[in-house]
């Protein structure tokens, strides 16, 4: 699995490979009900949108606490300067740096990406007509593939997130660092 800025596909992911083959491949056997297995899958698949839906939600979130934090930070920072306390002043800096690693994790994470879907129903409605009353078993591991690669998606999310988290505990700790030096200096 990539963490870098280059965008993240899922169909690169082993999971998803593994599933699509299996899709490709499968035939339902006779005499199996399969009835319960597709809205297992569906409802599988909808619990990893959801989940990646709510990991944008909390990188919005790091995102705009991170940009009221660093402007009272730069307010403080200026203030501090102009009192003629560069060492105090610079001691802001590596809570700037972190505030700044935390919020360009959290913007990755809310980088357009490839979102696997479900096939389309076009898809569906040939399943239905090449495998009559197979059909639904037969389209029914397609959910897997679409559920392998939404989560390689929500994978990538959340290590960015929790990144993103990290950081911002950081920058907040960083803020003792100026009460510290001027305690030092005084």
């Amino acid at each position: 699995m990539q963490w870098s800025i280059r965008p993240f596909d899922y169909r690169e992911d082993d999971e998803y490979k593994e599933a699509l083959k299996y899709a490709q491949s499968f035939e339902p056997q006779e005499e199996v009900d399969y009835g319960w297995v597709f809205p297992y899958g569906e409802a599988f698949y909808d619990t990893l949108a959801r989940r990646a839906d709510a990991l944008d939600e909390k990188a919005d979130s790091i995102i705009k606490y991170l940009g009221a934090f660093s402007g009272l930070a730069a307010l403080i920072g200026g203030y501090i300067a102009n009192a003629g306390r560069w060492w105090e002043a610079l001691s802001v800096l590596p809570m700037f740096a972190l505030s700044l690693f935390a919020i360009w994790k959290a913007a990755q994470s809310r980088n357009p990406i490839i979102v696997p879907m479900p096939p389309p129903i076009k898809n569906a409605i040939e399943y239905a007509e090449a495998y009559g009353d197979k059909a639904m078993a037969t389209f029914t591991p397609q959910l897997w593939a679409a559920s392998a690669g939404m989560r390689a998606v929500t994978q990538v999310k959340a290590y960015l997130v929790r990144s993103a988290s990290v950081g911002f505990f950081w920058a907040v700790v960083c803020l003792l660092i100026p009460l510290a030096v001027a305690m030092f200096r005084a």
